[in-house]
């Protein structure tokens, strides 16, 4: 059973982003179970499985702490690859592949979608109010009350 365990903690990937936590705390409780067979593994150890086990969006973040002196213990690498995990979706490198290649679909043959977002685009412009003159001060109207004049 240790072995099965020991198997299953070496061989987690981190196929997305979204779920670091949950991913970094099963592999803590992995961990912890292999206690139970005196197999526990040091926390250093389980540290580099953490970091091995993240996906390549992730690599500067592994050159980052490898370059420290410094170590981390598991909770610090947890709380330190969430804020890594924010830091990636804001800039927009967290991304997933699906969600480029349902943006992407267009490329290549079909162009008629590309025409069909300019004719979107060109609708939705607002009607542009043209600046007050002498002319047509008399004619404008009080966009509340509706009223003529200024």
């Amino acid at each position: 059973m240790g072995s099965t365990i020991m198997l299953e903690l070496c061989a987690m990937k981190l196929t997305g982003i979204s779920g670091i936590r949950q991913h970094i705390m099963k592999m803590r409780d992995l961990s912890s179970q292999l206690k139970t067979f005196e197999m526990e593994p040091i926390e250093q150890f389980l540290v580099q499985l953490i970091l091995n086990s993240l996906p390549a969006q992730f690599d500067a973040f592994k050159v980052s702490y490898n370059t420290h002196k410094e170590k981390w213990s598991v909770d610090e690498l947890l709380s330190m690859c969430v804020q890594e995990k924010t830091r990636l979706l804001m800039s927009g490198k967290g991304a997933s592949k699906e969600a480029h290649l349902g943006e992407s679909s267009n490329k290549g043959g079909n162009r008629k979608g590309n025409k069909d977002d300019k004719k979107k685009k060109k609708k939705k412009k607002k009607k542009r109010i043209p600046p007050a003159t002498a002319s047509n001060k008399k004619d404008a109207r009080c966009f509340f009350c509706k009223k003529k004049g200024i």
